[in-house]
């Protein structure tokens, strides 16, 4: 049975993963901040619930677990639906996920 210590995390994965911290502590003060004017009443608890999931997410990538991804990728294409339904979308909104999703499946074999 393979150990924590036995998988080693790659650097690029360990800098995903902070870096996305910093993204969803963002996220998360603007859920709660009152700053989203204009937005849809229900948008503020979906940016908490995404920020919930994420931080999961990202806690499984830095856990060099695949569900991690799977999770990472799941709310990847939950967020780009609502953007479409909503009228936010970008290709800014989905280029960033899109580039950690590719670089973390690079790393799928060496995750459990």
């Amino acid at each position: 049975m393979e150990t924590a210590a036995s998988v080693k995390r790659p650097p690029a994965i360990t800098g995903i993963c902070v870096v996305g911290a910093l993204g969803v502590i963002a996220l998360a003060w603007l859920a709660f901040s009152g700053g989203l004017y204009g937005a849809p009443d229900w948008y503020p608890p979906y940016l908490a619930a995404s920020a919930i999931v994420g931080v999961t997410a990202l806690a499984g990538l830095f856990l060099m677990r695949k569900w991690g991804l799977m999770l990472y990728g799941g709310l990847f294409v939950v967020n780009q639906l609502v953007l479409l339904a909503t009228g936010l979308w970008s290709i800014q909104a989905a280029l960033v996920p899109l580039i950690v999703i590719i670089v973390a499946a690079r790393h799928l074999g060496a995750m459990r």
